[in-house]
């Protein structure tokens, strides 16, 4: 992995982080939390980011996009976590619009992605059910066969954005065999949604099928391409998280830093204090260690899967930043509100959006602890293929 980013790449950092740190004020994100539970959306930055080119990094050119690849697109995710925007970028474009690019028909390109890059259609992606946690295999989801279609029962959770999305991308089990994947409309037929309440305002909702029509133009894989697809979108949403959880942390440690150069005790800034200054370069270092890893995961997702091997080296990558983001959120939060003293609790500062966002990211997904235990399964189960 190449730790320098080349001339394009920069530029859509700082772009990126120009137009958020100009858009995203503190006023600006007042008047979102006042609003009700499951509208926390703040479509005016999403059609200034549309407007940029930066919806369709990702997206081939081909759709209308700039044709980049995932690492190109974390770069903006990390910026939107520096920044703690309200906008679907992680379920838009990290998840279901690069399941689709992957893995869906050319006509299904067509229909959604150029919408998607140009900011007039948003995509989400409903894979968990309850208490799935770092298992996101379809359980509780089924379908079953209905001519050339599929008809599906069940309930996924924690779906981001639903209310706001054009589609969805849904994961289900077809008798227990295999898995499809597919797309379903909100406003289809036996599809309802309820708005629940999450930890930083994020929109989410619990999505209920019942007889879902689901027709064959809207099958985006079946059997062991399903399985693919499942497991790609799986990786490209967890890594997001982790990229969002670094821009959060990032933001979290330096406003830290410049607080306790400011706050004074015995006539010194507490920063002089080496207990001060040793709590601090701890959150430095766990910051620093959680961008490589999700850089590394972002790096391994944008190259093609040749192999059993290359898969499982994405894998066992995205298992380690989801560790580092679910330790060193969890780290930074703790050490911002204890070295800010009663400041970082108060609404009026902005401390506390970033802690409640980098909350929520240590267990979207699946917590640190959950990760640890897939990859020491993985690791185990390699080393007896290899013995």
């Amino acid at each position: 992995m190449k730790f320098s980013l080349n001339e394009s790449q920069a530029q859509i950092r700082e772009l990126a982080n120009k137009i958020l740190q100009e858009q995203v004020t503190e006023e600006r994100l007042r008047e979102l939390d006042a609003r009700d539970v499951g509208e926390r959306f703040d479509r005016d930055v999403w059609q200034q980011l549309a407007t940029a080119g930066l919806l369709g990094i990702a997206v081939d050119e081909a759709y209308g996009g700039m044709g980049f690849d995932f690492f190109s697109l974390s770069l903006l995710l990390e910026e939107v976590g520096r920044s703690v925007a309200a906008v679907p970028v992680a379920c838009s474009l990290a998840g279901a619009a690069l399941v689709i690019q992957q893995f869906g028909s050319d006509a299904q390109k067509q229909r959604l992605l150029p919408a998607v890059a140009q900011g007039e259609s948003v995509l989400t992606v409903a894979l968990s059910e309850a208490m799935s946690g770092s298992n996101i295999d379809p359980v509780t989801t089924s379908a079953v066969a209905d001519g050339d279609g599929f008809k599906l029962d069940g309930v996924k959770h924690y779906v981001p954005y639903a209310a706001h999305a054009d589609a969805i991308v849904v994961s289900a089990s077809v008798g227990g065999s295999e898995n499809i994947l597919v797309l379903v409309e909100p406003g289809q037929p036996g599809v309802k949604l309820e708005s629940i309440i999450t930890t930083n305002g994020e929109p989410q909702s619990i999505l209920a099928l019942s007889g879902v029509a689901i027709a064959a133009d809207n099958v985006i894989a079946t059997g062991a391409q399903a399985d693919a697809a499942i497991q790609y979108a799986v990786n490209c949403m967890v890594t997001a998280c982790c990229v969002i959880q670094t821009g959060a942390s990032d933001a979290a440690m330096r406003m830290t830093a410049a607080y306790t150069g400011e706050r004074k005790q015995f006539n010194q800034p507490i920063a002089a204090f080496q207990a001060v200054a040793q709590r601090a370069a701890d959150c430095y270092i766990d910051v620093e260690c959680l961008r490589l890893c999700a850089q590394q995961a972002a790096s391994l997702l944008s190259e093609e899967a040749s192999s059993v091997e290359d898969q499982r080296a994405i894998n066992d990558a995205v298992s380690i930043a989801k560790v580092w983001a679910g330790d060193t959120g969890h780290r930074v939060s703790y050490s911002a509100q204890h070295l800010h003293g009663g400041t970082g609790v108060d609404r009026e500062y902005p401390l506390w959006r970033y802690c409640m966002l980098l909350r929520q990211m240590e267990f979207s997904l699946g917590c640190a602890q959950q990760h640890l235990n897939d990859l020491g399964d993985r690791i185990a189960e390699y080393s007896v293929a290899m013995a």
